[in-house]
């Protein structure tokens, strides 16, 4: 008898390494066999800290008896799950973000835009950063302040409120409107 082997896409960065997606995935292997491809989107300049994490991460996977590969894809995580998808080679996908609040992925709504994109059934894992040694750490230790002139560049990408020193930009002049 043929056993069925679950194909998962899982794409996360910060959380690549937690003990809730691996929890997450370890459950899904109590249910049958579980295939994960780990892809680990960056953007910045942190790509060391990107292959540390997918490497801790597969290590952890294969620990418990989780058959995984992986890979740091320098792209935002939209295009970095979209390019690595495949429908016929993955059964569904995993997201796994930070907490509502401080993920930037939640803010852009990655889950549901993955399913729109990909047309997927999408699980979405909310999960904490670690640091090196292993335990837990607060966000602003895990993720330091950038210099400001990257600050502003972020918060234009990301859609985070306008700090409140900054100041509003004026609206364009209305036109009258055009003789009938």
């Amino acid at each position: 008898m043929t056993r069925w082997t679950t194909r998962l896409l899982v794409v996360a960065n910060v959380t690549a390494d937690s003990d809730e997606l691996l929890a997450d995935l370890t459950a899904r292997a109590q249910q049958g066999r579980v295939r994960v491809h780990l892809v680990v989107p960056v953007l910045g300049v942190d790509r060391a800290g990107a292959e540390r994490r997918l490497a801790r991460a597969l290590e952890g996977m294969a620990g418990v008896g989780i058959e995984a590969t992986g890979e740091v894809m320098r792209a935002e995580p939209l295009a970095a799950a979209h390019e690595a998808w495949q429908a016929g080679r993955y059964d569904a996908i995993v997201v796994s973000t930070l907490p509502t609040g401080t993920s930037k992925w939640l803010r852009i709504d990655l889950p549901r835009r993955l399913h729109k994109l990909t047309d997927a059934l999408v699980h979405h894992v909310v999960a904490e950063p670690r640091r090196a040694a292993g335990r837990r750490v607060p966000l602003e230790v895990a993720r330091p302040e950038p210099p400001d002139f990257v600050t502003s560049l972020v918060t234009q990408a990301w859609g985070k409120p306008r700090r409140s020193a900054d100041p509003e930009p004026e609206p364009p002049p209305r036109r009258p409107p055009a003789p009938a």
